[in-house]
Formats: structure tokens, C-alpha cells, sequence
């Protein structure tokens, strides 16, 4: 696997530890140093109250059940989810499957916390 040229070198916040992550960039949307999970929405307060206002279903997900919003809570901007190798070996994986639930389904946990 050869990398060509590289597009940019920035450097990003681990979510779970916090640390420095070096990442180097190349075309054709390969990277080092770090790895990412996608985008997380950053919602207030109120535009949650507003979809939790529009109804919930009950889910069944394998032995849990779990309460889905009708409508999703609109975002006001968007967090991108990076780890750095340390945190991605394992060592970290139920604080980052919490992280995960707490961000992509809020309603899950709203209760149990």
C-alpha cells in the first residue's frame, strides 16, 4: 500500500483520552494516525424536548427495549469522533460504547443515568 502525496497534517483531539492525534492526510481520503468514527450531532436542550414532545416507539433490540424519537432532534453543528490507537486497541471499550449510546440515542439513557 503506497501512499502518494500527502493533501494535509493536522492534528485532532482523541474523544475518549484527550490526547494529540497527529494525523497525516493523503488524496484519495486515505489517513494515519488516528481512527475515525463519523460525525456526531450536537443538539440543545430544547430541540430535544421538541422531538421527545412528537411521540416515542418502543423498539425491541435483541432482550432490551429501547425508546426511539419519531423525530430527530435538529443539530446545530457536528463533533467528529477520532481515537487514537491506544484508545482503539480496547482498552477503553465500554467507556467508548457509552460515549456512542449517549450521543447516537439519547433517549436510551435518559432515564437509567
Amino acid at each position: 500500500m503506497a501512499y502518494k502525496e500527502i493533501k494535509k497534517r493536522s492534528i485532532k483531539k482523541c474523544s475518549i483520552c484527550t490526547r494529540d492525534i497527529w494525523l497525516t492526510q493523503y488524496k484519495g481520503g486515505r489517513y494515519r494516525g488516528g481512527h475515525y468514527f463519523g460525525k456526531i450531532p450536537l443538539f440543545r436542550k430544547k430541540e430535544l424536548d421538541i422531538a421527545h414532545r412528537t411521540g416515542v416507539v418502543k423498539c425491541h433490540i435483541g432482550d432490551m427495549v429501547v425508546d426511539v424519537l419519531k423525530k430527530d432532534p435538529k443539530p446545530y453543528a457536528y463533533a467528529e469522533h477520532w481515537e487514537c490507537p491506544k484508545c482503539y486497541g480496547g482498552l477503553n471499550f465500554c467507556y467508548c460504547s457509552l460515549i456512542i449510546q449517549r450521543y447516537c440515542f439519547p433517549m436510551m439513557l435518559r432515564d437509567r443515568l
